[in-house]
């Protein structure tokens, strides 16, 4: 074929040549020599600009073959065309870099500059500035090559942007040492974009001045209220790191995390998470967020096990035992070595006896103080030692002693002399308690309260200790700047066996006993002067209870049934603030997986996250991923091909459909492993008015999947809902088509109110003004009402 184009170009026969040569490169697209015998067979026929457009495809196949000798003859051969041709330059340069010849590659490197400062490159400015920018990559270790680029840049009209390009050339300047030529250039940035964030952040860096901090501040967070933005909320994270707001910038380093997420930088995304935990402890979603990160990688750090123990703790301290048992078993199977998990989980297990008792009407396992090693302030062994030893003295059956002391007055001087006075009586009580019983364990418990073990049941004894004790306390001061104060202590004894044969009636008695020296002014009192029948007792208002939705839980029942029997349905639960529709869900939750066959998922939306694309269908899965069981979670996860797609932070108008097609598909195949197991499955999401349209879309799909045993359950508030919401809009659609239940709670009726009040109060009858006082302060409100009859019970109006 190629004779035969010869033979027709050398008869003028051209038009019939050229179809040759088309007919050649179609058949043979990856030959370049092809190409280059249709350039100069064009370029005989004067046909220039075709003729290089072939010569590039020639010089970019010769490239892809690694034959850059011969590429870089081709481009020559374009030059000798056209000596202004700026693709062919850049990639001589380029090319040279490759062969190793940096002498060439800065020649033509030079000649692009020459032609730029000539004006002879007909090209407009934004092009100029991306050669530019890949110039200044190539040789970002030439520094007046650098320096020269900016000054071209500097030239270009207003209008043209050179912000981001100026500012890396500032960072090469930095990496070189100069200093001074950075902060001209930076200082150069603002004045041609006063709200160019990073450049001001560069500035208060280099400078050390706050106003430049603050004005990156201000500019970075104007950035953000468009659209999200990496770089900004990176940079919001560092400066409110610097200004030592430590919970904000974890925050923000937190959202950086979820950015890099959503651009598959999962590294950056590990260190970044890995920052908000470091630099707040008290950020559990990063650390859920890095953990769920660090399991997808086929071998786990060493310090994943520490992460596991940190987020373990955390939800020790808020008495969410089931997760933090989890957490610990994990940090186990990670590290078999790691001592300290298997001791907390041990603790933990000896804890859960503990679980009913209360001092001073607050659960001790839900309390701070209670897991910390040591007390901050005193230097006493914490509260946790206490209950230890408490816990294995009678697993051992070893009687003991324990006694509650408190400090009367310890408020009154807070009030009257300032909290650095109410420390140092405290503190110096510590000793005084510390001295006196040093042969037994003394801890502080919590605020004014101490904490007594003595290994002995002579409770006569210790009595009298504690009697001399309180009248040699009442003679002494602990406050330096009110030496003439004083005060007094109280202690309230029980004895193991002889007041309780368990924990918590050893820890009951030496409760009572306190409250009763508390209240009749007795220095000591122990369990046996209590009596038989106690101090008046109103137990802790138990909040929790579930009253009078009887007729909606039945119908959420039958819904179910529906659901296991035929297709899928959808329940959506309204209602205004405090109604009761996360209990009533999540009471239903409860109770239809005690079933043992249906698998629930829960999460939960929030106002600051509508913005992250399927928010609440990611993090409720991860969780419910991570709380299996080993063995069925690696087998869920094979089964679906891993775990859900990562969720993503976009913009209103952009983003969603790029991840659509791979989130509905994922979610078929759980919901198909699921139900093919002979389960049920029932989908969560609390507070949908804070949801993203790409969830609301997913929610109300799984209501139409037609597919049994798939029940999809949410909940909005009604006075967070305008008009036109696209909720309210996805409602009327799945009502009209028969798959969706709604459900509409109200406030408590007065009749309801009063069965409320005797199930949280624990008693058989209740003074009637008392419960119409209730129903005019609260119109009957659930969480109003229970948050009415805490208050009075922490002013002791209930006690």
């Amino acid at each position: 074929m190629i004779r035969r184009a010869r033979e027709l170009e050398m008869a003028g026969l051209f038009e019939e040549a050229i179809k040759i040569y088309d007919e050649l490169i179609y058949r043979y697209s990856e030959d370049p020599s092809l190409y280059n015998l249709y350039g100069d067979f064009l370029l005989k026929l004067h046909k220039y600009e075709e003729a290089i457009e072939k010569f590039f495809k020639a010089e970019q196949l010769y490239e892809k073959e690694e034959l850059f000798e011969h590429a870089v003859a081709i481009l020559k051969k374009i030059l000798r065309i056209e000596p202004n041709e700026r693709r062919a330059i850049l990639k001589l340069v380029e090319l040279y870099l490759k062969l190793e010849l940096p002498i060439e590659a800065k020649r033509y490197r030079d000649l692009y500059l020459e032609l730029v400062e000539k004006e002879e490159l007909k090209v407009g400015p934004h092009i100029i500035l991306g050669d530019l920018e890949r110039l200044v990559w190539m040789f970002s270790d030439d520094v007046d090559f650098v320096k020269r680029a900016a000054e071209i840049a500097l030239k270009f009209p207003e209008r043209i942007d050179i912000s981001g390009f100026l500012l890396s050339i500032a960072s090469i300047c930095e990496q070189h040492g100069l200093i001074e030529d950075a902060v001209k250039i930076y200082e150069e940035i603002v004045n041609r974009n006063p709200h160019y964030y990073k450049a001001y952040y560069a500035l208060a860096k280099l400078k050390g001045e706050e106003d430049y901090y603050e004005k990156a501040r201000i500019e970075a967070e104007n950035a953000l209220l468009s659209s999200p933005d990496f770089d900004a909320t990176l940079i919001l994270a560092e400066i409110y790191h610097h200004k030592g707001d430590k919970k904000r910038a974890s925050s923000y380093y937190t959202r950086a995390g979820e950015l890099a997420l959503a651009k598959n930088m999962f590294d950056k995304a590990e260190e970044l998470f890995k920052k908000a935990s470091e630099v707040d402890p008290e950020n559990v979603e990063a650390l859920e967020k890095l953990m769920i990160l660090l399991e997808k990688k086929a071998t786990l750090p060493p310090t994943a096990a520490e992460y596991y123990m940190r987020l373990a703790q955390h939800y020790i301290m808020r008495g969410n035992l089931t997760k933090a048992r989890h957490f610990l078993e994990r940090a186990v199977q990670i590290n078999p070595d790691l001592e300290s998990a298997r001791k907390v989980l041990k603790r933990l297990e000896m804890f859960s006896t503990l679980l009913e008792f209360t001092y001073r009407g607050k659960p001790i396992l839900h309390r701070a103080y209670l897991f910390a090693a040591e007390d901050e302030l005193t230097g006493l062994p914490s509260a946790y030692a206490f209950y230890d030893k408490v816990l294995e003295s009678i697993e051992r059956r070893s009687p003991f002693t324990i006694a509650y002391v408190e400090i009367v007055g310890v408020d009154e001087v807070n009030e009257r002399y300032g909290h650095d006075a109410g420390d140092q009586l405290i503190v110096g009580t510590a000793r005084f308690l510390k001295l006196k019983f040093k042969d037994s364990l003394v801890c502080r418990h919590h605020g004014d309260a101490f904490a007594v073990f003595f290994e002995s049941d002579d409770t006569e004894e210790i009595r009298e200790q504690f009697i001399w004790a309180a009248k040699e306390y009442a003679s002494l001061s602990f406050i330096r700047m009110v030496p003439e104060y004083r005060t007094k202590i109280i202690a309230g004894i029980a004895t193991y066996p002889k007041h309780g044969q368990d924990p918590v009636e050893v820890l009951r008695g030496a409760e009572r006993a306190v409250r009763k020296a508390r209240e009749q002014q007795i220095d000591v009192v122990t369990a046996s002067e209590v009596g038989e029948v106690p101090i008046e007792e109103v137990r802790v208002p138990d909040l929790d209870v579930f009253v009078d939705r009887t007729k909606e839980l039945n119908l959420m029942f039958e819904v179910f049934n529906l659901a296991e029997r035929e297709k899928a349905r959808g329940i959506i639960v309204a209602g205004d603030t405090g109604v009761g529709k996360t209990r009533l869900i999540f009471e239903f939750a409860n109770r239809i997986q005690k079933r043992g066959n249906v698998y629930v998922v829960k999460a939960r939306c929030f106002q600051h996250k509508m913005n992250s694309l399927y928010y609440p269908f990611y993090t409720g899965l991860a969780e419910f991923i991570a709380l299996l069981p080993p063995r069925d979670r690696e087998a869920l996860l094979s089964g679906v091909g891993g775990y859900p797609p990562m969720m993503e932070e976009v913009s209103a108008s952009s983003g969603v459909e790029s991840r659509r097609f791979e989130v509905f598909e994922w979610l078929g195949r759980f919901v198909d492993y699921v139900t093919s197991q002979d389960r049920a499955l029932v989908f969560v999401i609390v507070a949908l008015q804070w949801v993203d349209e790409a969830s609301l879309d997913l929610f109300f799909y799984r209501v139409r999947l037609g597919k049994p045993r798939l029940l999809s359950v949410g909940s909005y508030t009604q006075g967070e809902v305008p008009k036109g919401h696209p909720l309210l809009h996805q409602i009327e659609i799945a009502t009209s088509e028969r798959v969706l239940s709604e459900i509409k709670l109200e406030n408590f009726d007065e009749d309801t109110v009063r069965e409320y009040v005797l199930q949280v109060m624990h008693v058989k009858e209740a003074p009637e003004e008392f419960n119409q006082f209730l129903m005019r302060e609260t119109n009957g409100n659930p969480f109003y009402l229970s948050e009415l009859i805490h208050s009075l019970y922490e002013q002791n109006y209930l006690r």
